[in-house]
């Protein structure tokens, strides 16, 4: 999930999503229509969070909702990468958004490398 939201080919859709996250700070009535919208994919975000938890993918103590806002958050976050002029490498923040995700909401201690390609 890291790789396909958070690489290079994903930087223009997180630019406009943070512009439009943006500008409906800005304007009440986009605010209010962008609203449902967030909450409907932070709804489907907490149910498959849900899922995950009954199956026992993820810590049973973390509140779903907020599991689901922080994907969200941390999928935002590289849009401070994609603009600067050097960026980090690609391997290292996967390992460490992996091992965030890995450690805080599954339980594993071990860093979770995935292989490119």
């Amino acid at each position: 999930m890291t790789a396909a939201t958070q690489g290079p080919a994903t930087a223009a859709s997180r630019a406009l999503r943070v512009w439009t996250l943006g500008q409906a700070g800005l304007r009440p009535s986009m605010r209010e229509a962008l609203g449902v919208e967030e909450e409907r994919l932070t709804d489907a975000l907490t149910d498959q969070t849900r899922a995950g938890q009954e199956k026992g993918w993820f810590r049973p103590d973390l509140d779903p909702a907020a599991i689901a806002v922080f994907i969200q958050a941390h999928t935002l976050g590289k849009s401070v990468d994609d603009v600067a002029p050097r960026h980090v490498d690609q391997a290292a923040w996967e390992l460490l958004m992996n091992t965030v995700i890995a450690t805080v909401f599954m339980g594993d201690p071990a860093p979770v490398a995935i292989a490119n390609g």
